[in-house]
């Protein structure tokens, strides 16, 4: 209701939105993978429908990302039973995944083709309305629904805050996770630029580690201490379902696949999902802190 809202030190954790192109109309069937809510909304209501009016659907997935593969992977599978079900990737990059290994990228690729999912590399949606999509080589794709899976695009909210935010939008922070223009302000995750490292990616494996030193600095800011900085590790472990039994992992510049890495990507997620219990979750992160702050000053840690 945009009602003036007061605070001590707030912490923006906006998160981000698929980008489509100016002035896209969208249709019945466009939609986006976040918010997720939302998305699975949109997914069960094309379930349905289809269930009840049987007939071909083709669904365009715009972004060959981790996501967009993922998704489409996911929804092939969900749909086998639709006849005449079928999708089209298209991807802006000459090759899928393309901030992981091109071994990444080609196993991905196998497991569209295998899928029965038509792969399109180098093609740039520009626009376009419900039933067609513009394409930058001046071509039109017929399609009857449209997810988008592209790159991570800021709040809008952020361009007119007030806070200092990149050409793109956004939230500018420093290595204290602290607004370059209000120190009094603390950002996370897919909304923000690191200042440190402007091309840090936006994944879930730095958002979770800049929750822990958020916590922290937060408390810090409030009593007026010296806040740590935020270290981004230098690879990630990703590890993405192919909806098939199996899951393609990567890590720096290795990957690979198999049944075994999902499995191993099924016990990390129940364990993180089983881990917010928040109470427990407070108690862990108050003893890291007391941890970093320990080993900064030298100094001995009790166990809690």
């Amino acid at each position: 209701d945009r009602s003036a809202m007061s605070f001590d030190v707030p912490s923006l954790g906006l998160g981000s939105l698929p980008a489509a192109p100016s002035g896209w109309a969208g249709g019945e069937w466009s939609f986006s993978m976040r918010p997720l809510v939302r998305f699975v909304q949109h997914l069960e209501r094309l379930e349905e429908s289809l269930r009840q009016s049987p007939r071909p659907f083709h669904l365009a997935v715009v972004g060959g990302g981790a996501s967009g593969c993922e998704l489409a992977l996911a929804m092939q599978r969900r749909f086998v039973k639709s006849a005449g079900f079928q999708q089209t990737l298209l991807q802006a990059n000459r090759r899928l995944l393309p901030t992981f290994p091109d071994r990444a990228g080609h196993l991905m690729d196998e497991k569209l083709q295998a899928a029965g999912i038509d792969v399109r590399l180098e093609t740039c949606v520009v626009g376009g309305d419900a039933g067609r999509l513009r394409l930058a080589s001046g071509e039109e794709l017929a399609c009857d629904g449209v997810l988008w899976a592209t790159p991570a695009a800021p709040p809008e909210f952020l361009r007119t805050s007030g806070l200092s935010v990149d050409d793109n939008g956004f939230l500018l922070i420093r290595e204290s996770l602290q607004s370059l223009s209000h120190p009094a302000v603390f950002g996370t995750g897919d909304c923000v630029t690191f200042l440190p490292q402007p091309t840090l990616p936006r994944n879930g494996v730095h958002a979770v580690r800049q929750g822990r030193v958020l916590f922290d600095n937060v408390r810090e800011l409030l009593h007026e201490r010296t806040l740590a900085p935020f270290r981004p590790q230098r690879n990630c472990l990703c590890l993405m379902n192919t909806s098939d039994g199996q899951a393609i992992l990567s890590y720096g510049s290795f990957a690979t696949k198999g049944r075994l890495v999902r499995r191993w990507k099924e016990r990390i997620d129940r364990a993180w999902l089983e881990s917010f219990d928040s109470a427990d979750m407070l108690r862990r992160l108050w003893s890291e802190g007391q941890r970093r702050r320990a080993v900064v000053r030298n100094l001995p840690v009790e166990n809690s």
